[in-house]
């Protein structure tokens, strides 16, 4: 009875570590793949910034050959607008692209979240489940107890 008891025990505890095992690689790979998004939109960070600057340096040095080439004022007032509109729309899609960053950074901070959250759950099953085996494991010692005990007392009024 014992043994059998014993054997289910720990095959119980051998399905909860292949259990805890398993959702801990599943928690490892979500952090691999949050990792490697968060590198992927750091690189795209880096990347606009040398877009924006280099838009920057692009603006000054146009407004340097206004400077330059007052004898094609006009020529040059119309080439003017052509680059405020293009930086229009590069800071319309700067904004844009930091605001897909945002939403994006807001939506792995909460599948982060989400994830330790069900780590928490897990973890506080796993403990219930725990104290529930060693409750039942103790009323089993218990019984045992009792049951050897009258086995010897009715070995000794046998014996008497």
């Amino acid at each position: 009875m014992l043994t059998e008891t014993q054997q289910q025990w720990k095959s119980d505890v051998d399905q909860l570590k292949e259990s805890k095992a398993a959702d801990l690689q599943d928690a490892v790979r979500n952090e691999q793949r949050l990792q490697e998004a968060n590198l992927q939109l750091d690189a795209e960070v880096s990347r606009l910034q040398a877009l924006s600057k280099d838009l920057k340096d692009g603006f000054l040095k146009t407004r340097d050959l206004l400077r330059v080439e007052q004898t094609s004022l006009e020529a040059m007032k119309t080439k003017t607008l052509t680059l405020e509109e293009q930086l229009e729309t590069y800071k319309i899609e700067i904004e844009r692209l930091q605001d897909e960053s945002l939403k994006t950074t807001e939506i792995n901070k909460q599948q982060i979240n989400a994830l330790v959250a069900s780590m928490d759950e897990l973890e506080r099953k796993h403990e219930q489940e725990m104290a529930t085996l060693r409750r039942d494991l103790a009323n089993q010692f218990s019984i045992q107890s009792s049951v050897q005990q009258d086995a010897i007392d009715w070995r000794n009024r046998v014996d008497t």
